[in-house]
């Protein structure tokens, strides 16, 4: 019986090989944006038990994570955009302290503001600002009837953004809080309770933001796949060689 050898070519098995990673890749990088942000909680306002996790100056960490396909409702206004991203495995803010979990439900309301001289509605701020509005919140513990998260950020240099849509990267000495422009403010996630029954738990938080990250890197990410892809083509062909 006469068996016919298989004939590999190495320029040939490389180039499928990167094609199906750049294929794994966009896909990857087609995903929605992720944020990790960790610093200290400062309690503003407790009554009752507070969580377990949750005490001044404990440390936190939060994922924010938006899909940067969301479509602008406003894309007449060069310098505003707002975005409604639906969707709560793509689009949410979390924070974990502790043993405590809190996450954000029905999506987010994103709001970029690239040099915004005039003031249109009451959640802006002039200059360049990225926010999350209002919105609700669960938890791994017994939450509050009106439960709220939300961050508003600004930047009074007009530095930080080139333009109103979703942005990729993400600076904490580079924002403030917008609450005063002369007075600096380490920028913050705020979470908010509320219960109709003064004798019930309700609190307010402030997320001190020290440090952001993105997670994953796609350029990282995808050279990394590249990489990987390669010395695995190398061996198979070593391997074929000497068979």
């Amino acid at each position: 019986m006469i068996r016919h050898a298989r004939v590999f070519s190495l320029p040939m098995m490389l180039g499928t090989t990167v094609a199906l990673v750049l294929s794994a890749a966009s896909v990857a990088v087609a995903a929605p944006i992720q944020f990790r942000m960790t610093g200290k909680i400062d309690v503003v306002y407790q009554v009752g038990a507070l969580p377990s996790g949750i005490y001044q100056d404990a440390p936190f960490e939060a994922i924010l994570s938006y899909d940067l396909a969301t479509p602008d409702s406003r894309a007449d206004d060069p310098t505003r955009g707002y975005y409604r991203a639906i969707g709560d495995d793509a689009n949410y803010l979390l924070i974990r302290a502790g043993a405590a979990e809190i996450r954000s439900i029905e999506g987010l309301a994103l709001w970029v503001g690239d040099d915004v001289d005039v003031m249109q509605e009451l959640f802006e701020s002039r200059d360049d600002t990225f926010a999350i509005l209002d919105t609700p919140v669960t938890a791994n513990f017994e939450i509050s009837q009106i439960a709220l998260m939300v961050f508003h950020w600004n930047d009074p240099t007009r530095s930080v953004l080139s333009s109103d849509a979703l942005p990729t990267s993400l600076d904490p000495t580079r924002f403030t809080r917008a609450v005063d422009p002369t007075y600096f403010t380490p920028p913050y996630i705020e979470l908010r309770t509320f219960q109709f029954d003064s004798r019930a738990p309700q609190f307010t938080i402030h997320a001190f933001v020290e440090s952001i990250e993105v997670v994953p890197e796609p350029g990282a990410f995808t050279s990394s796949l590249i990489t990987v892809a390669l010395v695995a083509a190398s061996r198979s062909m070593k391997s074929f060689s000497l068979k």
